[in-house]
C-alpha cells in the first residue's frame, strides 16, 4: 500500500454487530499508518472515528462504529494517513442500522431556549435507573444513538450508575443494586466495576466479593 495505491485494491468490510446501532469496520493496512473511518447520512460523512494506528507488522484493523440513529443508512468510508500528512481515501460503503430493541429505553423530546436559539453540538449521555435501569446516548434531536443494557445483571437487580466514556472509547460501568427493590430483603447487596465495548461485550470486570 503506497499513495499510489488505488483504492479499490484496499481490503475493507463493515458488517453489524450484536448490537443494532453498532458496525463493525475492518480494514487490512500496511505498518506506520493510522486510520480513521468517517460516517454519516450521506457522502459528506460529518462525523469521524478516533484514529487507530496499524499493527507493528501490518495487518488487519477492526473499528466499532457508533453513534447511528435506528433503521437508518449511513455512509463510510476509511482514511488512512501516513507520518508525513499524505492520506488516502478507501471508496464509499453503506451500512444500514436496526431498530431499537423493545427494552425500557427513554423516551426523549427536546426544545431550544431561547426559541429558534442555536444548540450546543455534542451527544447526551443519560442514565436511567427508575423503573428499569438502562444507559442511553442521545443526539441533540433526542433520537437514542447508542445504549448500554446490562440484562446480565438482572437475576441480582443490577443497574449500571455512573456510566462513562473512556480515552480507549470503551465505557466505564458501575453497576450497583443499592436501592434496588429487593434489596437487601430477598437480594444481597452486589456491585461491579465493568469495562464494556461499544457493543456491551465485557472486556474486564471486578466484583464487590473479588
Amino acid at each position: 500500500m503506497s499513495y499510489e495505491t488505488d483504492p479499490a485494491d484496499l481490503f475493507a468490510s463493515v458488517q453489524p454487530t450484536t448490537h443494532p446501532l453498532v458496525a463493525k469496520y475492518t480494514i487490512t493496512l500496511v505498518k506506520g499508518v493510522k486510520v480513521t473511518v468517517q460516517f454519516g447520512l450521506t457522502t459528506a460523512y460529518g462525523r469521524t472515528t478516533t484514529p487507530v494506528q496499524s499493527p507493528p507488522g501490518g495487518g488487519p484493523v477492526s473499528i466499532l462504529i457508533a453513534g447511528m440513529k435506528a433503521s437508518a443508512t449511513y455512509h463510510m468510508r476509511a482514511r488512512i494517513q501516513w507520518p508525513d500528512g499524505k492520506w488516502l481515501d478507501t471508496p464509499d460503503q453503506t451500512f444500514t442500522t436496526g431498530a431499537l430493541p423493545n427494552i425500557a429505553l427513554p423516551t426523549l423530546s427536546t426544545s431550544s431556549y431561547p426559541q429558534n436559539g442555536t444548540p450546543s453540538p455534542g451527544v447526551e449521555l443519560i442514565n436511567v435507573i427508575d423503573p428499569t435501569g438502562i444507559s442511553a446516548v442521545s443526539d441533540i434531536a433526542g433520537n437514542i444513538i447508542w445504549y448500554y443494557d446490562n440484562a446480565q445483571d438482572q437475576s441480582w437487580e443490577g443497574y449500571a450508575f455512573p456510566i462513562k466514556p473512556m480515552k480507549n472509547g470503551n465505557f466505564l460501568a458501575a453497576i450497583t443494586n443499592l436501592y434496588s427493590n429487593n434489596v437487601p430483603q430477598t437480594i444481597s447487596y452486589n456491585s461491579v466495576l465493568r469495562e464494556i465495548d461499544l457493543v456491551g461485550n465485557t472486556v474486564r470486570e471486578l466484583y464487590l466479593a473479588d
